[in-house]
């Protein structure tokens, strides 16, 4: 056995245990910030998304794996991941702009 699967799988025992953070910390968030009456509309909302997202994805990637190969599939998903992330960041930054613009404004009114 190669001693690199063993950090692979240190890796990936890391991510899961940062995702299960990540799920915990971003669900409370929801809870605390979302009126009780819309709560089921912005977890749906919210968790439709992604899980769509990864199963297009699964359809997809079954069928260019069989059409393009492995290394041409990693080179199409890497260009996929930041052709996303070119679109996500502006929208983040512009939000989270707007979001702490905010309190200063409404401090300025009171």
């Amino acid at each position: 056995m190669s001693p690199v699967i063993g950090v692979a799988l240190l890796g990936q025992a890391l991510a899961g245990a940062g995702a299960g953070w990540h799920h915990v910390a971003a669900d409370t968030l929801i809870q605390q910030h979302v009126p009780a009456e819309r709560l089921g509309v912005v977890f749906g909302t919210v968790y439709m998304f992604p899980y769509a997202a990864e199963v297009l994805a699964y359809l997809a990637g079954a069928s260019l794996l069989g059409l393009i190969g492995p290394r041409w599939l990693l080179v199409v998903s890497g260009i996929g991941i930041l052709a996303t992330l070119a679109l996500v960041v502006p929208l983040l930054t512009r939000a989270l702009g707007e979001r702490a613009r905010r309190p200063a404004e409404v401090a300025a009114v009171a």
